[in-house]
């Protein structure tokens, strides 16, 4: 009888060891599996719009001289006025010549690179407004940029990834959402070539031409009064074209003040 109660208690303890055992195994692998998963979640996360390396194209060397046309068609324009006049110290704007046409052609003046296009949607003073941003690099350290194109050159407006979308809720003070001003090809242009044609803004009747220009490749891109990067005779031609807000009419010799802010 004794030896019976001794073989039934020994098959109850190795019951109960077995049974620790095999709850401490899944204890352990659970514990180990969420070490596992937590250890997995500590590394970064690349977004997947993220701009990898490889797909940042290698900007071109240096080009000296390389703005060569006119950026617009002068006969078109009435007046140039400088931003901090007008609007964004960064840039100048040239109004459209109202008396005589409904539009400014719009040319490359510098053979360039599209890299950034917005598309922006907005209303002002109750007029709807519909028009797209253009970014060209020309260099390492040359960067030009138009805003306000309502009809950029087909192939052009073709690249802008979101159709009818735009780039960004901006009247909100959003900011540009990235995979929507990324263009889905870096088309080239080349000096003097049609980009399009803009009737401004629809209350305004302007828009906006700016040049970045940076010491290095690395280091920002300020702006600079866009018509000095030109040689003369087309120089002095884009800077007679300059005037007062107020005056709206050309003043030879009125300051090309634009703000070295970064582009």
């Amino acid at each position: 009888m004794k030896l019976r109660q001794r073989a039934g208690a020994l098959e109850i303890i190795l019951a109960f060891v077995v049974v620790a055992l095999l709850i401490g195994g899944a204890v352990g692998y659970v514990v180990i599996s969420r070490k596992d998963k937590d250890s997995k979640n500590e590394q970064p996360q690349q977004s997947s719009d993220m701009a990898r390396p490889e797909d940042v194209p290698e900007c071109t060397p240096d080009i000296k001289d390389a703005f060569q046309k006119a950026p617009f068609d002068i006969d078109q324009v009435k007046v140039v006025t400088p931003g901090k006049e007008t609007n964004d110290p960064r840039f100048v704007y040239p109004w459209v010549k109202t008396a005589t046409t409904d539009r400014v052609n719009i040319y490359a003046p510098a053979e360039g690179r599209l890299y950034m296009i917005r598309h922006k949607v907005y209303e002002i003073d109750g007029k709807k407004g519909n028009d797209y941003d253009m970014f060209f690099a020309v260099d390492c350290k040359t960067v030009y940029r138009f805003n306000h194109i309502s009809h950029p050159r087909e192939d052009i407006k073709a690249t802008y990834p979101a159709g009818d979308l735009p780039s960004g809720d901006y009247a909100n003070g959003g900011v540009d959402i990235a995979e929507r001003v990324k263009p889905k090809e870096a088309i080239t242009v080349k000096a003097g070539e049609s980009l399009g044609y803009t009737t401004g803004t629809p209350t305004a009747r302007n828009f906006d031409f700016a040049v970045g220009i940076s010491t290095s490749r690395e280091s920002d891109k300020l702006a600079v009064c866009p018509f000095t990067v030109f040689k003369d005779p087309l120089k002095t031609q884009l800077l007679n074209l300059m005037g007062s807000k107020a005056g709206g009419v050309p003043i030879p010799g009125y300051a090309c003040d634009v703000e070295a802010k970064k582009f």
